[in-house]
C-alpha cells in the first residue's frame, strides 16, 4: 500500500438546522488501499459520502487530493477531480445500452452523429479492464443482474479516470456469488493503485477486504485502525460507544396474552414471505439494514402501501387497508420517520397539525368548532409537554424534539389499539428520547400494541419485548428476553454469526 495520502479530509463539519451531522472529521485514504468506513445508521457516513461526491457543501474544513485543496461545488467537480461514488441505488439509465451508459457525457460524434462504433470499442475496453468481457456493450442496462449493473458503474467511473472510488453498501442487493466477484474486483483495483472507500454495515465484509477501518459515531471520527489491530468485537464496541449493557425494561405485563395483528405469507416490493404476530400490549421492534424489508412491512400495516399477496388479520378480522385513513378508522395509527416531509404540514398551523386526525370526531353536523379544536390542541400540548409559543405558529419552527412530540400526539389522539412508530427518536435530544421511551412503555401498559421500526440497537434494547430482525426482505430471527442485547441485534443485522 502506498504511504502517501491520495485523499485527505481536514476538520470537515456539516450541520442541519443545528444538528451536527459531521464534527471536525479528519481522515486520510491512501493509493492502493481499501479503507472501510463503519458506523451505525445516523453516524454520519452518508453525509461524509455526499460531501466527497460534491452533492452537499461542508460548513467547515477542507478536502485535499495529492496535497492540493479541492473545491467540490457539485458532482461534476468531484468527477473532474477523480472522485467517483457508486451509490447503493445504482445510477444507470435502464433504457440505454451498457455502452451508452459507460460513455454518457463523453460521447464521440462524427458529422453530428453519435459514433456508435467508437462508443462500443471504448466501453468494451473498460469492461475488459475489469475482466467483465461477458457483459455485452450492446445489452440494455436494465436487463442486467444487479451485480453486472454495479460493474458497469465501476467501468464508467474508471473510464473517467477515477482515482478514488467510493462504494456505499455495495453488496446490499447482491447474491453471495456476486459479492464474491465484487470482492475479487476490488482487490485487483487496489493492486492497480486505486484508493477505495468501502461503506458497509457488513462487518465480515469489512474485516475480509479492508486494509484500514475508520469508525464514525454521532458525526465524529472515533478512530482509524489497521485491519490486523481490530476485530469484530472491537468494531462493535467502537460503533456503539461503550460496553453493551444498558437498563432493560421489564417485559410488558400485557404482552403475549392475545394476538392483535397476524401477518401471513406477506409479499411486497422488498418484503418476501413474511409471517409475524403482534400481540396485545407488547412493544415489537423491527430492524435491519436500510431496504431489508422492515420499513415496507410497517407501511403495509399502516395502509401506506399495498401488498402483492398475503393476509393480515386485526383482532381476528380480515385487515387490508388501502390507505392510512382506513387504517386509522380501524384503530391503527402511524408516525413516519421523516417528520418534515411526510409528517408535519407546513401550510397548516401547529394547532391544526395536532388535531388533523380528529376533525371527523370533533365536528357537529358537518361543522367544525375551531374553538373546541383549539382547546383539544392545547390539551395535547400539555399532555405531551410540547414547548411552543402559540398554536398559530408554523410547526416547522419548533425544535426537532417538539416536532416529533407533535406527530406522536396527533397519532395517539385517535386512541389507537396499534401504534406504528418509525424511528420515533431520530434526531431528538436525550431528554426527549427518554420521554418518548417512557410514553411507549405507558402505551403498552394500557394494552396498546406498539411497533417500533428503528435501526437504533440501543433503543430496541431499551423498549422492545421482542425484536424481529430483517435481512433481504425476510425475517432472519426474532429475539426476545435476554437475547435483546445491542451486540446480539447488531450481529443478527450484519450476519456476524455466520463467520
Amino acid at each position: 500500500m502506498a504511504e502517501t495520502a491520495t485523499l485527505e479530509l481536514r476538520n470537515v463539519g456539516k450541520s442541519y438546522l443545528g444538528v451536527k451531522a459531521l464534527r471536525d472529521v479528519s481522515l486520510s485514504i491512501a493509493s492502493g488501499e481499501i479503507h472501510a468506513l463503519c458506523g451505525e445508521n445516523g453516524a454520519g457516513k452518508s453525509t461524509l459520502v455526499e460531501v466527497l461526491a460534491g452533492t452537499i457543501r461542508p460548513d467547515q474544513g477542507s478536502i485535499l487530493l495529492d496535497g492540493a485543496e479541492l473545491n467540490l461545488n457539485g458532482p461534476t467537480a468531484a468527477l473532474r477531480a477523480g472522485i467517483a461514488v457508486i451509490h447503493q441505488e445504482l445510477q444507470l439509465v435502464g433504457s440505454m445500452s451498457v455502452a451508452e451508459n459507460i460513455v454518457l457525457g463523453d460521447e464521440n460524434t462524427f458529422l453530428g452523429w453519435l459514433d456508435r462504433r467508437n462508443m462500443t470499442e471504448r466501453s468494451a475496453e473498460a469492461l475488459r479492464m475489469l475482466h467483465a468481457d461477458a457483459i455485452s456493450p450492446g445489452a440494455i442496462a436494465g436487463s442486467l443482474a444487479t451485480g453486472q449493473r454495479q460493474i458497469v458503474e465501476i467501468a464508467r467511473s474508471l473510464r473517467r479516470r477515477a482515482r478514488v472510488l467510493i462504494l456505499d453498501e455495495p453488496t446490499a442487493a447482491l447474491t453471495r456469488a456476486e459479492a464474491h466477484r465484487l470482492a475479487e474486483l476490488l482487490r485487483r483495483l487496489r493492486s492497480q493503485g486505486l484508493a477505495i472507500i468501502l461503506v458497509s454495515h457488513h462487518l465480515d465484509e469489512v474485516l475480509a477486504l479492508s486494509d484500514r477501518v475508520s469508525v464514525l459515531r454521532d458525526g465524529q471520527l472515533v478512530g482509524t485502525w489497521p485491519r490486523n489491530e481490530i476485530d469484530h468485537d472491537g468494531l462493535v464496541r467502537s460503533m456503539i460507544g461503550r460496553e453493551v449493557g444498558i437498563h432493560r425494561k421489564e417485559v410488558s405485563q400485557n404482552s403475549g396474552q392475545r394476538e392483535l395483528l397476524t401477518i401471513q405469507a406477506m409479499q411486497g416490493e422488498t418484503v418476501r414471505d413474511v409471517d409475524l404476530v403482534v400481540n396485545f400490549g407488547e412493544v415489537l421492534g423491527l430492524t435491519g439494514l436500510a431496504g431489508a424489508g422492515q420499513e415496507e412491512l410497517a407501511r403495509l400495516m399502516a395502509g401506506e402501501s399495498l401488498a402483492k399477496s398475503g393476509l393480515m388479520r386485526l383482532a381476528g378480522k380480515a385487515y387490508r387497508p388501502r390507505h392510512p385513513a382506513q387504517a386509522q378508522r380501524l384503530g391503527v395509527a402511524a408516525v413516519p420517520a421523516d417528520r418534515r416531509v411526510r409528517g408535519l404540514i407546513a401550510s397548516l398551523t401547529l394547532g391544526r397539525n395536532l388535531v388533523l386526525q380528529r376533525l371527523r370526531q370533533t365536528s357537529r353536523f358537518g361543522w367544525l368548532s375551531w374553538k373546541r379544536l383549539g382547546v383539544e390542541a392545547t390539551n395535547l400540548c400539555h399532555e405531551h409537554r410540547i414547548k411552543y409559543d402559540r398554536l398559530s405558529q408554523n410547526p416547522l419552527t419548533l425544535s426537532g424534539g417538539n416536532q416529533q412530540k407533535v406527530l406522536l400526539a396527533r397519532a395517539l389522539a385517535t386512541n389507537p389499539r396499534l401504534a406504528i412508530l418509525n424511528e420515533p427518536t431520530r434526531g431528538v435530544d436525550i431528554g426527549t428520547r427518554e420521554a418518548i421511551h417512557r410514553r411507549i412503555e405507558e402505551l403498552a401498559a394500557t394494552g396498546v400494541s406498539v411497533v417500533v421500526v428503528s435501526p437504533d440497537t440501543q433503543e430496541l434494547e431499551r423498549v422492545a419485548d421482542r425484536v424481529a430482525v430483517f435481512r433481504s426482505g425476510r425475517i432472519r430471527s426474532i429475539l426476545e428476553g435476554d437475547r435483546i442485547k445491542e451486540r446480539t441485534i447488531l450481529a443478527e443485522i450484519t450476519g456476524a454469526d455466520e463467520r
